[in-house]
């Protein structure tokens, strides 16, 4: 029985030390309610940032918080990590460059270029499929619109084909596509 009381303590005690630790690292400079703690400035000694942050030390922080959090939701602590869904970019060096376009900025995309234009770009933002490699190559007998659904013969799969599902919006697109590729066996002519 002393051991049992003895491991609640200690448990206990890293609870409370794991609390705390959470609370430190947020560094709020607003006052929240994390369970049934409420955390002020006062909580971190008035700790305040006065100059520029760079963007690597908000990235750092931002990760470690988003750790602590989930620790946090692991020990039972937190429900749920509001931070878990956040994506960082990408810094790739070279000449491509990661761009998450807007549904503003695609229908602007669209509405300037020429039809087979505007449904490529529909296609490709709807399945992600790679332009050369699976797109272009397509031929009308690997769309099926009526289950919705593009065989790539060519793909990176262990067998060789892919099975593509397509949103409603991408059925409008290959539909479109398809009433102007003419008569040749290939969805997109080259």
């Amino acid at each position: 029985m002393p051991q049992t009381i003895a491991a609640r303590n200690i448990s206990s005690r890293r609870s409370a030390h794991a609390r705390l630790w959470i609370l430190r690292r947020i560094r709020s400079s607003f006052t929240c309610e994390i369970g049934s703690v409420a955390v002020s400035n006062q909580d971190f000694g008035g700790y305040r940032e006065t100059t520029l942050l760079k963007a690597t030390t908000v990235h750092q922080e931002f990760r470690v918080l988003r750790r602590t959090l989930n620790v946090g939701v692991q020990k039972k602590f937190l429900l749920c990590n509001r931070c878990a869904g956040v994506e960082f970019p990408v810094v790739v060096k070279g000449l491509f460059r990661p761009h998450y376009v807007t549904w503003s900025e695609q229908l602007r995309i669209e509405s300037h270029g020429p039809n087979y234009l505007a449904n490529i770009v529909r296609i490709v933002t709807e399945t992600g499929l790679r332009i050369y490699k699976e797109l272009m190559p397509i031929r009308k007998e690997n769309v099926d619109l009526a289950n919705a659904v593009v065989w790539i013969p060519d793909s990176k799969k262990p067998n060789g084909i892919a099975e593509v599902p397509l949103t409603p919006l991408a059925i409008q697109a290959f539909r479109r596509q398809m009433a102007i590729s003419g008569d040749g066996p290939f969805l997109v002519s080259k």
